[in-house]
C-alpha cells in the first residue's frame, strides 16, 4: 500500500526550461501520469544527439578551460509557486555567453523559436545578455550553423508566460489545448481516444 501511494503522489516536474514551447497538453498529462514512453528507434535518435552533445561540450572545454561551466543548474522563479528549471548545455563565464547544442538531421535556415526561448530563459537565469545557439547535423562531419541571440525582455516574458499558462493550468485541473507541431504526441493522442483524463 504505502509505496503505490508514494509513487501516486510524486509529480514529473514539467517546468523545465527544455519544455518551453512543447505541447502544453501533452505537459500537463506528463505532470500527472510521468513521461511518455517512446519507441527504440526513437531512442537510438536521442542517444546519437547525446553523443554529439557531449563531444561539442568537450571540445568547448578543452578549449576555454576554467572559464567553461558544462550542466550549470539555473533557476528561474518568476513567483513563489513557479521555479523553472534547466541546465545550459554550456556557459562561458569570461564573455559571459549562454551557449545551447542542438543536434539536427537537417540544419534550420533560422534557429527555432523553441530553441530561442530556452536560449533566452537560461540569459536570463545567468544574467547575460548574449547566447548562442549551435546546430550541429547529425551523420556528416562538422556541417553546423551558429546563431547568435541578443537578450530581450519582452522574449523572455513570453517564455515565461507559457510556464504561468501550464502552472494554472495544472492548478485548475483545466486540460489545455493540444499544440503539436508535427503529429500528435503520446498523452494527445491517448486523450483523443478517452484514454487519459
Amino acid at each position: 500500500g504505502g509505496i503505490t501511494m508514494l509513487k501516486k503522489t510524486l509529480f514529473e516536474n514539467v517546468y523545465r526550461v527544455s519544455n518551453v514551447g512543447r505541447c502544453m497538453r501533452e505537459l500537463y498529462f506528463t505532470h500527472y501520469h510521468g513521461k511518455a514512453p517512446i519507441s527504440k528507434e526513437l531512442q537510438i535518435i536521442f542517444d546519437e544527439g547525446q553523443k554529439i552533445h557531449e563531444e561539442e561540450q568537450k571540445k568547448t572545454k578543452e578549449i576555454h578551460g576554467k572559464y567553461c561551466e558544462l550542466e550549470r543548474e539555473v533557476h528561474i522563479k518568476p513567483s513563489a509557486e513557479l521555479d523553472i528549471i534547466g541546465h545550459v548545455d554550456i556557459y562561458l563565464r569570461g564573455f559571459p555567453l549562454v551557449v545551447e547544442i542542438k543536434s539536427c538531421a537537417k540544419l534550420p535556415t533560422k534557429p527555432l523559436a523553441q530553441h530561442v526561448q530556452q536560449t533566452l530563459l537560461y540569459m536570463c537565469g545567468l544574467n547575460t545578455k548574449y547566447g548562442e545557439i549551435r546546430y550541429i547535423q547529425k551523420g556528416v562531419i562538422d556541417v553546423r550553423k551558429e546563431y547568435l541571440i541578443n537578450y530581450s525582455d519582452s522574449q523572455v516574458l513570453e517564455a515565461i508566460g507559457f510556464f504561468e499558462k501550464l502552472y494554472f493550468s495544472i492548478a485548475q485541473r483545466e486540460i489545455p489545448d493540444c499544440s503539436c507541431i508535427y503529429e500528435q504526441s503520446f498523452y494527445c493522442q491517448q486523450f483523443m481516444e478517452g484514454l487519459v483524463s
